[in-house]
């Protein structure tokens, strides 16, 4: 019961924010919040949950913070309602993946998969393909 009570859940949409030439994707966010009223926290610290990033060119665990080096993605969150590193009953966190500085880039009409995977809960997946045009910042439902 541990397991299944304490998954997330995406509140609105998912959000991807284009380089300045609008020819890649550089962010991707969009908000968690717990998926039942009644469920323990989910630990979303860096030993708490590991984000990883895949296209069909890369698999790649995403870090904490701002990375450093080569072909790289890292995340960060933002407390909407709540704070410290548990998203408990009735909070809410943006979570925001950067993918500026990998290589290939997040481009045009490509498929890719987020992966929240906390220590205890389910996996929380977003699985998304860009489209055809970039904005500089558009709704990637």
């Amino acid at each position: 019961m541990e397991e299944t009570s304490s998954t997330l859940s995406i509140r609105g949409d998912i959000i991807g924010d284009a380089n300045s030439g609008k020819t890649a994707i550089d962010t991707v966010k969009f908000t968690l919040t717990s998926a039942a009223q009644a469920a323990e926290a989910v630990d979303l610290s860096s030993t708490g949950v590991v984000i990883t990033y895949l296209d069909e060119d890369q698999a790649l665990n995403c870090t904490n913070g701002s990375g450093s080096g080569g072909s790289y993605c890292f995340w960060t969150t933002s407390w909407v309602i709540g704070s410290a590193d548990l998203v408990g009953p009735g909070e809410q966190v943006d979570v925001t993946a950067n993918l500026a500085n990998m290589t290939p880039v997040l481009g045009l009409k490509k498929e890719f998969t987020i992966q929240v995977k906390p220590n205890k809960g389910a996996v929380f997946i977003v699985n998304q393909t860009t489209p055809a045009e970039l904005k500089a910042i558009m709704s990637l439902e």
